[in-house]
């Protein structure tokens, strides 16, 4: 049943829980985790968190459990955690979770990537985080005499060939100097490496022994490869993306790629252009090769460290935020949609899209950007240099 717990949840010794992280928990999402843990188990839930700065994240877990003072309860994305585990930082879990459950059914093939070796040392409590996308101006679409983007998604219409189309027509250099007026795209070298997860690849492999292989030669790549080199023969490579935001809202810039959907509340001004219907988001394009829409994603895998104090607590802890995201409250879920709609300008359809983004998409998550062994920084040439020499360095 996704509306049951298993009976050791009531018997775990107490709440008590040490969380490694980078920031803080809200205080509005611990009380309700406070409520949810206390209804499940009987034990209140008493949550001490250390924060250390991202980078330092996974020397400080390594520290910690090798001087036996293990955190109960850590989390990181992506490829990182593979990483984690294969340092033997992590703990078989598999005597609190079993994946099979029902509770566990509809996350079995997130976590398989931590089976290792007969045991589960690690699981993901809820499904990917669909990350990236583009925002676009809805005026300068207009002036172009183009269709919205999200027409052309709903129409199955939105894919690369298109997206350049769009960044060549919204790209205006009106005194031919080179520097365009307005850009038809503003987008980091990582984000089109993140446009390129639509082929269904990733840059990196994970074996199933562990060990991580190099897919950066795939000929998919190298065919995106060449989509950088079209934009900036298009005269749209903007070397300062950094501060594309600003400029996007001068209407210097038609399309940020890259972008969140929640990135349209990112500052006031850009909830008063969404309010005004003057911007929009739409996922990444489609890759005409493929026969699914996959889409970047961020995968939260969540661990039990070795040498922690309370493990059956903790298992307790993940049980209870599956719980909570097979039985969520619906006055939660009210409560945020009516702050969406009133405060940042959203409609009703925009929040309900994103809160079933799996729905719409494959995953498929970007191991490479964090993995500590891949050096990927030579990749921001790609706009710039060949891609054959790119890849040897």
């Amino acid at each position: 049943s996704t509306k049951k717990v298993p009976d050791w949840m009531k018997s775990i010794p107490n709440g008590k829980l040490l969380s490694l992280g980078s920031s803080k928990m809200d205080a509005e999402t611990l009380e309700y985790q406070k409520t949810v843990f206390k209804a499940l188990t009987g034990k209140e839930l008493d949550i001490e968190e250390k924060i250390v700065e991202w980078n330092s994240l996974r020397s400080q877990l390594q520290m910690m459990v090798l001087s036996g003072q293990g955190p109960d309860i850590f989390s990181i994305y992506n490829g990182v955690g593979i990483y984690l585990r294969n340092k033997g930082l992590t703990r078989n879990i598999k005597e609190y979770i079993n994946m099979n459950d029902a509770a566990w059914e509809d996350m079995k093939s997130l976590s398989e990537v931590m089976l290792y070796k007969g045991e589960l040392t690690g699981v993901t409590t809820s499904d990917p985080l669909i990350t990236g996308g583009i925002i676009y101006n809805k005026t300068l679409i207009k002036q172009a005499g183009l269709d919205d983007p999200w027409d052309l998604y709903e129409q199955k219409k939105w894919d690369i060939t298109k997206f350049l189309e769009y960044v060549e027509e919204l790209t205006v250099d009106q005194n031919h100097d080179n520097k365009p007026e307005v850009f038809g795209v503003s987008m980091s070298p990582e984000s089109l490496f993140r446009f390129a997860l639509s082929s269904g690849e990733d840059l990196v492999k994970f074996n199933a022994d562990g060990t991580v292989s190099n897919n950066i030669r795939s000929a998919t790549f190298t065919r995106w490869a060449s989509y950088a080199r079209r934009i900036e023969k298009a005269g749209s490579y903007d070397t300062e993306s950094w501060t594309a935001g600003q400029r996007f809202i001068q209407g210097k810039v038609a399309m940020m790629g890259g972008q969140n959907i929640w990135n349209m509340f990112s500052s006031k001004d850009m909830i008063q252009m969404k309010k005004q219907d003057k911007i929009g988001w739409v996922p990444q394009p489609m890759d005409v090769n493929a026969k699914i829409y996959y889409h970047s994603a961020e995968q939260t895998i969540r661990f039990l460290p070795k040498n922690s104090k309370n493990p059956k607590g903790a298992a307790a802890y993940l049980y209870m935020m599956r719980y909570d995201q097979l039985n969520p409250s619906s006055a939660k879920i009210q409560k945020e949609k009516t702050k969406y709609i009133n405060e940042y300008g959203w409609t009703a359809e925009e929040y309900e899209f994103q809160r079933h983004f799996s729905d719409h998409f494959t995953p498929i998550t970007f191991n490479w950007i964090h993995l500590p062994d891949f050096k990927y920084t030579s990749l921001w040439n790609v706009f710039t240099e060949d891609w054959s020499k790119l890849v040897e360095e």
